[in-house]
């Protein structure tokens, strides 16, 4: 008895050749998927540089920290500028002021929170444009309350509605 088993040559060659084109087979497979991932990242990257490029075209809106808070020796100081342009920014808008007064201070951190609180009279067509000059004034004027009534008519000559109003308003003041 012989233990020994002879195959056909023929056979082992081919498979040899199915083994080796197996092999080629699957490293041509690892090589499209590995440039198939490098085209992919090439791609993310060049929309990531066109955004880039598209927010660096934008204009610049960010206001520099001086412009957006009260600046002042104390607190109190800042207020009054805060008051004092409420009331410049009022007269521009023929907004009559009964009370202007301060509120309260917020310790907010970093920051101190300042409040006025106002009330007065302000013709309807006005009022627009006294919001928009509070939103564009810098230092920034934030509005924290606001109540609007129809305003007692006091005047018959005075065809024009006029609002009444009683709004809470805030700056902010770094520490």
């Amino acid at each position: 008895m012989n233990m020994y088993r002879f195959h056909d040559p023929a056979r082992v060659t081919r498979a040899r050749i199915g083994v080796f084109a197996a092999l080629v087979l699957a490293a041509v497979l690892v090589l499209a998927l590995g440039m198939s991932l490098v085209w992919s990242s090439k791609q993310n990257i060049a929309d990531l540089e066109s955004r880039i490029a598209r927010v660096d075209a934008l204009p610049q809106t960010g206001a520099a920290p001086e412009t957006v808070f009260l600046t002042a020796e104390s607190p109190n100081i800042a207020q009054t500028l805060l008051q004092t342009q409420v009331q410049e920014i009022a007269a521009a808008h023929q907004l009559e002021i009964e009370v202007i007064r301060s509120d309260e201070l917020e310790d907010q951190g970093r920051a101190i929170a300042l409040g006025i609180l106002l009330n007065g009279v302000i013709p309807e067509g006005e009022f627009a444009g006294f919001l928009t000059s509070l939103d564009a004034a810098r230092p920034r004027i934030l509005v924290d309350t606001l109540d609007l009534r129809r305003a007692r008519v006091t005047s018959r000559r005075d065809p024009a509605p006029k609002l009444a109003l009683r709004m809470g308003l805030k700056g902010v003041m770094l520490k």
